[in-house]
Formats: C-alpha cells, structure tokens, sequence
C-alpha cells in the first residue's frame, strides 16, 4: 500500500512540473525573438543563434548576433564574403531567410539548390561580447 502511495505522488509531482520543464521551449527556424522582433532564430534543437540584419550596403552586411537560450547580444559586426565563390545576389530583405548558421566568427549562408555554403568574414566589429 505504501509503495502504490509512493508511486502516485512520484507520478503527480513529475506532472506537476511539466508546464514549468516545458514553458522555456527552445526556439525553431523562422522564430521571432521576444524581446526583439526583428531577429529571427536560425538553428537546430540542439542549438543556434538570433540573428538581426542592421543594413546591407556594398556587399557588407551589419548583422547583430544573439545567443539562443537568453538573448544575450555577443557580436554586433560587419560581415562581407572574402571571396567570388558565393555568386549570391544578397539584399537586407533576403539575406535573412539564406542565413545557416554562425561558427567561428563566420556566418555561413546556404546557397540556393547546391549543397554548398558561402561564408561571410567579419569585416569590422563594433561589438564583441567575447574580446571585452
């Protein structure tokens, strides 16, 4: 009888703390950060970043970067590719829907119908939360 006991209030305490395990959902492609609409989560379940495209001006793009899991600002740069071999056509309207991911100071950009990446190099920093 004791252990049946046991088992039922085991069971109503996991429940219980279900809505507070599942309310802090990590965020999926395309979402909106909460404190700022206008960075888009790029990433996996395992992991990503917000990203907020500033200005795009002669082929430099100013891109501020947010960490995923409590919107922390880490990098407010300029980024530009240091090479011809992206061959995109990149505006601040569609950049922001061709962003992969961010790794190493880069952002990696997926080039429409290729299993390639082109990636953007910092170009100038206004901002790095990491260098302070």
């Amino acid at each position: 009888m004791r252990d049946s006991v046991c088992s039922i209030l085991t069971f109503s305490l996991i429940l219980s703390l279900f809505p507070l395990i599942s309310c802090n959902k990590t965020p999926r492609a395309g979402d909106k950060m909460k404190s700022n609409p206008n960075a888009i989560y790029h990433g996996g379940t395992d992991g990503g970043y917000y990203f907020e495209v500033l200005e795009a001006k002669n082929d430099r793009f100013r891109v501020r970067i947010f960490l995923d899991y409590n919107e922390t600002l880490i990098l407010d740069a300029y980024f530009a590719s240091k090479n011809d071999s992206c061959n995109l056509y990149l505006t601040q309207d569609n950049i922001q829907n061709s962003i992969s991911t961010y790794n190493d100071k880069k952002i990696f950009i997926k080039v429409p119908s290729m299993d390639e990446y082109c990636k953007l190099e910092i170009v100038e920093t206004f901002y790095d939360k990491f260098e302070e």
